[in-house]
């Protein structure tokens, strides 16, 4: 798959719980290196907040029985604040990013 961001993370998560374990995801940059881009003033509108006691996924969480306000302990994350949470969750799942890579052509 391609990206390391928030979508290629999740999918990621999604298929290590599958079992499936021949993958990669292709990654120009770093994981996530577009958050570390946002202005330092600007922050997630929508809140961090667990509602696991309730079966309820956090809004801006990517993988089910996490959340970044574990971590960040607020409720609305900057841009490099939820990148580390990206991180974390690729590192912790231990999923198969190759960085550096270009992709210039998708063939079907």
């Amino acid at each position: 798959m391609v990206g390391a961001g928030a979508a290629g993370v999740g999918f990621g998560v999604v298929l290590r719980d599958l079992g499936l374990d021949c993958f990669a995801i292709l990654e120009r940059d770093e994981v996530e290196a577009s958050f570390e881009q946002w202005p330092e003033q600007m922050r997630f509108i929508t809140p961090s907040f667990t509602g696991e006691a309730f079966g309820h996924l956090d809004l801006n969480s990517i993988v089910l029985e996490t959340s970044p306000v574990h971590a960040l302990q607020h409720e609305h994350p900057s841009g490099p604040e939820y990148a580390q949470y990206l991180r974390n969750v690729a590192s912790y799942f231990d999923l198969p990013i190759a960085r550096g890579v270009e992709v210039a052509e998708i063939i079907p």
